[in-house]
């Protein structure tokens, strides 16, 4: 299955048998079921722009506007098939001068995602778009499909959602890599359950630091340097923790925490 979710105007384009398929929904003040849903939440379409400001409908932040702006987003769940070949994500810089078939067209025929995403954000600025262009291309992994049956759910995720030979992205007309970064990741589906589980782990010791600190601080409150230092010794605190205080300078824990 592939869930998606969005608000705001970046679109998701699925190909299908060559075919385009829109996974999402435009939330921009000229569509005319948000700006009377603008309109009944107490604010005015002025200039194609929510209160003249923002040119969307939905997004995530804004919240001087949150009442209007809203973040409930549009979400599908596909199932997908061997007939899918990749997912375009792209920013409206794309879709204000490319419709969604056209997209398909153009890179229906390149195998490495990145060179599509290029292709597509290249096409753009040919086109004289007049906003900034991002556009991701993810390739599926038709092996997937072929598997019928697998015990081991993480392996077929991760062909599906990690692994970065088959995602490209540009962003105007730069490239980024991400390969080498996440190679160590992708060989091991479980090397992601690790590192979350590593990072709870730091979490925890880091919330245990923070909580022996400050009650060494204040038991210690206004003693003097040396005091200061042979007691943190002692009492192995983290240094890190200790080195924030400026226990370098001369100041008591007081004067060195205002």
């Amino acid at each position: 299955m592939l869930y998606t979710a969005n608000v705001g105007d970046t679109r998701l384009i699925l190909c299908r048998r060559g075919k385009a398929i829109r996974l999402s929904y435009d939330h921009k003040s000229i569509d005319k079921k948000e700006q009377q849903r603008i309109v009944k939440a107490g604010g005015i379409m002025l200039k194609s722009r929510v209160n003249g400001v923002l040119a969307v409908t939905r997004s995530l932040g804004d919240n001087y506007m949150k009442n209007l702006v809203i973040g409930s987003p549009y979400t599908t769940a596909t199932a997908l098939t061997k007939d899918d070949s990749f997912l375009i994500i792209a920013c409206d810089g794309l879709w204000d001068v490319c419709s969604d078939q056209n997209a398909v067209d153009l890179i229906k025929d390149i195998d490495d995602p990145k060179k599509a995403s290029s292709i597509l954000c290249n096409y753009a600025i040919s086109k004289s778009t007049t906003d900034n262009v991002t556009v991701m291309v993810v390739k599926f992994d038709t092996e997937v499909f072929n598997y019928k049956k697998s015990n081991n759910l993480s392996s077929i995720n991760s062909v599906l959602m990690m692994d970065t030979d088959t995602i490209g992205t540009t962003i105007l007309n730069s490239q980024k890599d991400n390969n080498s970064s996440n190679k160590s990741m992708n060989s091991n589906p479980n090397s992601i359950d690790s590192k979350l589980n590593e990072d709870n782990n730091n979490n925890t010791q880091d919330a245990s630091n923070r909580t022996k600190f400050n009650q060494w601080t204040n038991n210690n409150n206004g003693n003097s340097i040396s005091d200061l230092q042979n007691s943190a010794i002692s009492e192995k605190i983290d240094k890190s923790l200790v080195n924030s205080i400026g226990l370098n300078s001369q100041h008591s824990i007081t004067e060195a925490a205002v």
